[in-house]
């Protein structure tokens, strides 16, 4: 790359670039919450972190992740879910 016209690029990897650079600039922009219409809240348990997702309408309102530790790494999935729950509610 350092000698003069040694770079190439072929028709697709610029397809490529020009289709992950659009992707890039776009912003994951939060929503508004409207408290007159149900709120759906997703949690999910990622082997060492639990993940809370607020939606409403498919919208993301707001999003939380924390990591586990200590003696909540060795719990099941399902009481690390329940826990991730507990959270969400706290928060």
């Amino acid at each position: 790359m350092l000698k003069k016209n040694a770079w190439s690029c072929s028709i697709e990897a610029e397809q490529a670039f020009k289709t992950l650079k659009e992707l890039m600039i776009q912003a994951l922009v939060l929503a508004l919450p409207y408290f007159y219409k149900p709120f759906v809240i997703k949690c999910d348990t990622l082997g060492t972190r639990i993940e809370r997702v607020l939606m409403q309408d498919g919208h993301l309102i707001a999003y939380y992740s924390r990591a586990l530790h200590g003696k909540n790494l060795a719990l099941s999935t399902y009481v690390k879910e329940l826990l991730a729950l507990i959270a969400v509610v706290h928060k």
